[in-house]
C-alpha cells in the first residue's frame, strides 16, 4: 500500500455519474452499460414480483410475504419512479401504483406520518409492530416520497402534505444538538438522543430534518466521526461488522455526497473491501448484511469473509466502475444470476442475495431491500445519476444542501477528489481462482473447472511477473502443473488460463490440493491453497413424489405413489408443486444402493441428510422411523433452518429403498428447501451439513 489514508487528507467524489467519469480511467464500454441495464431490468422484474396486490406495498422478500419494512417502501417508491423514467412503466400505471401506496399509508397506524419499522404488507392488520422504531429504517420512506414528488406532478401536493406533517423538530435536543434515533408510534414519543455516526444509514434522516427547516443545520457538525482502519485506510463507523457497505452507502443513492467527508469515507470503505479480496485471494468482493446460502441473515456482527453479496459492490459502482462491473460478471459465473423457479417456471430475477465463494453455494433468496439497492445503484450509474439528480432537484433538498457547509462547498473539491480515487494503489500483484460449477466436495469422474486470474490494484504497470500452480495428491505426487506470464496493466484483472481437470482416476476419500504462487524474480507476493475432497455419499436431489394431506399408510415402502405429483428437491414447495400452500404434506423417493456404494461405505456409520425442512419433519426409511426435527401440532415448533442428519441402521438400508418424509408447514414457505439431500457415511454428511463431530445427530 502506498500510504495509510485517513479522512482528513482529501475530500472525495461519490455518486459520480458516468458522464463525469474519465472514460480512459473508468474503462467502461457501451457493452458494459448494456450489461448493467440488463441486470437493472431483471432486478426491477424481481422487485415487481414482490408487491402485495392488496396494498401495493412490497414484501420483505420473495419468501417472506407476511412482513415489510419502511425502508422497503421508500426504496420501492424511488424504484417505481425510476422504472417509469426508464420506460418500464407508463405514466398512468406508475402514478396508479404510487397512489395505491399513498392510499395504503393513509390507513396504517401512524404518528404524524411516522410509521413503525415493521408492517403487515397485505393490510390484514393496520397497526405496526409495537415498540421502538428507528430513523435508519424510516428515513428512506420520506426520501422515496421526495422522489415521487419530483417525478409525478399529479402527486406533488399529496407528497408535500405528507412531508410537511413529519414532526422532525421533536428529534432535535436543543443545547446539545443531539438527534434522537428512536421513536414509538403507539406512545407518540421520541427517545435515545445521540450524535449519529458518520458512516451509518441515519444520515439521510438527519439531512431531511435540516432540509425541512425544523432542525438547525449546526447539528450536522456534531456527528460522531470515530474511525475504523482496515487494509491501510480509515473510514467512519459503523464499519465492516456494523452492517458492511450498505450501512455506509444506502443514503448515497439519494443524497449526492460528492466532495464531502462522508463521500471520502465511503470511498475508503469500498477500497478497503477491494484490497481485502486481493489479500485473501477471493475471486469476488462485496461484504454487507445479506442472506447466506445457509439461510442465516448475516447482519451486524455476523459478516464473514466467505459470503459476499452483489448489492454491496454495486453500491460502489460510481467510485470503482471497472472493479464493480468485473466483479458482477464473476458473481454471475458463480451462478448468482441463474433463473429463479416460480410456480415451476424459470424467471430471470437478476442476482440472488449471496454466495459462499469458498464452497460455491448460492443463496436461493431475494431480499427486497438488497434488490432495491442494487437496482437504484445501477440506474444511478448507467443513467447519469438519474436518482440522485431527481432527489437533488427537489427544492427542499436544495435548501438543505445550501444550509450545510459541507454540501455547499462540495463542488469546489471535485477535481482533487477525482485525482484521489486515481491515486489509490496497491503495488503487490495477486492471483485468484474462480471455481465454475465445481463444489468443494467432489466425486470421481466429475471434472474440476477452475479459471486462474492475475489481479493488479496498482496505478502503474507490473512486469516480469509469473503465476505458478500445481495440483497434487495427498501423497505429494503432482497431477498437473503450469506457469503463466502475469504482466499487468494498471488496475487490470487478467484471465491467465482455464482448466478442466479430469478426475476419473480419483478415489473416494482422496484429497487433491491446488496451490498457486504469484512471483516476480525471487520474490513471492501471494500463495494460495485449496483442497478438493472426493466423497462417496449418494446424492438424492432431484424429482421426488409429493402429496398434500396426512396418511400413515404413506409410511409403507410398498405404497403405490405413482399417482402423486413430482416436485424438485431441494426447493420450497411454493416454487415447485404447491403455490401458496400451508399445511401437511408427504415426500417419497425410491432409490438404489449399488454394490460399489456398499464397498465404499464398508466400516462407516451411515446416515441420511436433509439440508433443511420448513417447518417440521418426521422421516422414515423403508417404513422405519429414523428421525424427527421440530414439533408438530399442537406444540408447533419450527426448525426451518436446522440441518437434518438421521443415522441409519445397516439392517434398515437395503439395495432398494424408499424414503418418506412427513412435513408440516405452519405458514409462509414450506418443504425440503435446502440441500444437501443425500445418503452415505455419517462423517461425510456431517462435513457437508457443517455439523461438528461432537454434535449429536437428530432423532
Amino acid at each position: 500500500m502506498k500510504r495509510s489514508l485517513g479522512l482528513t487528507a482529501f475530500v472525495f467524489l461519490i455518486g459520480m455519474p458516468l458522464s463525469n467519469v474519465n472514460a480512459d480511467v473508468a474503462n467502461v464500454s457501451p457493452q458494459d452499460i448494456a450489461y448493467l441495464r440488463d441486470i437493472a431490468k431483471e432486478t426491477w422484474h424481481c422487485m415487481d414480483s414482490m408487491i402485495s396486490p392488496a396494498t401495493g406495498l412490497p414484501y420483505d422478500s420473495n419468501q417472506a410475504r407476511d412482513i415489510t419494512n419502511t425502508t422497503n417502501i421508500g426504496l420501492y417508491l424511488a424504484a417505481l419512479s425510476m422504472a417509469y423514467k426508464m420506460g418500464y412503466l407508463s405514466e398512468t400505471d406508475a402514478v396508479a401504483r404510487a397512489q395505491k401506496v399513498l392510499d395504503s399509508l393513509d390507513r396504517y397506524e401512524n404518528w404524524h406520518r411516522l410509521y413503525s419499522n415493521w408492517l403487515d404488507p397485505d393490510g390484514k392488520s393496520l397497526k405496526g409492530k409495537p415498540g421502538e422504531s428507528n430513523i435508519s429504517d424510516y428515513n428512506k420512506l420520506p426520501a422515496g416520497i421526495v422522489v415521487v414528488r419530483q417525478t409525478f406532478t399529479s402527486l406533488t401536493s399529496r407528497c408535500t402534505a405528507f412531508l410537511d406533517d413529519i414532526p422532525w423538530e421533536k428529534f432535535h435536543e436543543a443545547g446539545s444538538d443531539k438527534i434522537c434515533y428512536a421513536f414509538d408510534v403507539g406512545q407518540q414519543r421520541v427517545f435515545s438522543p445521540v450524535y449519529y455516526f458518520g458512516g451509518e444509514d441515519k444520515l439521510l434522516g438527519h439531512f431531511l430534518m435540516i432540509a425541512s427547516g425544523k432542525v438547525p443545520a449546526s447539528s450536522w457538525e456534531r456527528h460522531n466521526l470515530v474511525e475504523e482502519e482496515r487494509e491501510g485506510v480509515r473510514y467512519y463507523q459503523y464499519g465492516w461488522q456494523g452492517g458492511g457497505l450498505f450501512m455506509h452507502f444506502i443514503c448515497n443513492l439519494f443524497l449526492d455526497n460528492r466532495g464531502t467527508k462522508v463521500g471520502h469515507s465511503a470511498a475508503n470503505f469500498a477500497w478497503a473491501q477491494i484490497v481485502h479480496a486481493h489479500r485473501i485471494g477471493a475471486p469476488v468482493w462485496g461484504w454487507s448484511a445479506c442472506v447466506a446460502p445457509s439461510g442465516d441473515y448475516l447482519g451486524m456482527g455476523r459478516i464473514t469473509d466467505e459470503v459476499v453479496t452483489p448489492h454491496a459492490s454495486a453500491l460502489a459502482i460510481n467510485l470503482f466502475p471497472r472493479e464493480v462491473i468485473d466483479n458482477l460478471r464473476r458473481l454471475e459465473a458463480l451462478g448468482l444470476r441463474k433463473p429463479c423457479i416460480v410456480n415451476g417456471k424459470p424467471e430471470q430475477y437478476g442476482f440472488r442475495d449471496g454466495v459462499n465463494w469458498v464452497t460455491g453455494e448460492v443463496t436461493d433468496k431475494y431480499l427486497f431491500l438488497d434488490q432495491g439497492m442494487l437496482f437504484l445503484a445501477l440506474v444511478n450509474f448507467s443513467e447519469d445519476g438519474l436518482l440522485s439528480k431527481t432527489f437533488g432537484g427537489d427544492p427542499m433538498v436544495v435548501r438543505g444542501k445550501a444550509a450545510i457547509p459541507e454540501y455547499r462547498d462540495a463542488t469546489n473539491h471535485l477535481a482533487e477528489e477525482s485525482a484521489y480515487v486515481r491515486s489509490l494503489s496497491v503495488d503487490d500483484p495477486g492471483l485468484f481462482w474462480l471455481t465454475e460449477g465445481t463444489p468443494a466436495h467432489c466425486r470421481p469422474g466429475q471434472p474440476i473447472r477452475k479459471t486462474l486470474y492475475a489481479r493488479s490494484l496498482s496505478s502503474h504497470s507490473i512486469t516480469n511477473c509469473a503465476a505458478e500452480w500445481d495440483i497434487h495428491r495427498g501423497d505429494g505426487s503432482v497431477l498437473h502443473s503450469g506457469r503463466d506470464t502475469a504482466d499487468l496493466r494498471p488496475h487490470q484483472t487478467k484471465k491467465l488460463i482455464g482448466l478442466e481437470i479430469a478426475t476419473d482416476d480419483a478415489r473416494f476419500g482422496d484429497s487433491w490440493t491446488l496451490q498457486s504462487l504469484c512471483i516476480q524474480g525471487a520474490r513471492t507476493f501471494t500463495a494460495h491453497k485449496e483442497s478438493f475432497v472426493f466423497y462417496s455419499y449418494r446424492d438424492l436431489a432431484g424429482l421426488w413424489r409429493i402429496a398434500k394431506g396426512d396418511d400413515t399408510n404413506w409410511i409403507d415402502s410398498a405404497f403405490d405413489d405413482r399417482g402423486w405429483m413430482q416436485a424438485i428437491v431441494p426447493m420450497r414447495w411454493e416454487d415447485s408443486a404447491f403455490p401458496d400452500y400451508d399445511g401437511m404434506a408427504w415426500y417419497r423417493l425410491r432409490f438404489e444402493v449399488t454394490p460399489e456404494d456398499w464397498s465404499h461405505w464398508e466400516g462407516h456409520p451411515l446416515a441420511i441428510a436433509l439440508g433443511a425442512v420448513d417447518d417440521a419433519d418426521e422421516t422414515y426409511l423403508n417404513g422405519k422411523f429414523i428421525g424427527r426435527t421440530g414439533k408438530f401440532p399442537p406444540e408447533k415448533q419450527t426448525a426451518y433452518n436446522t440441518p437434518r442428519l438421521y443415522p441409519v441402521d445397516r439392517q434398515i438400508l437395503t439395495n432398494s429403498n424408499v424414503i418418506a418424509v412427513r412435513v408440516d408447514d405452519f405458514g409462509g414457505n414450506g418443504g425440503i428447501w435446502r440441500g444437501p439431500v443425500a445418503v452415505g457415511p455419517e462423517t461425510e454428511l456431517r462435513q457437508l451439513l457443517g455439523i461438528p463431530e461432537t454434535a449429536p445427530a437428530a432423532k
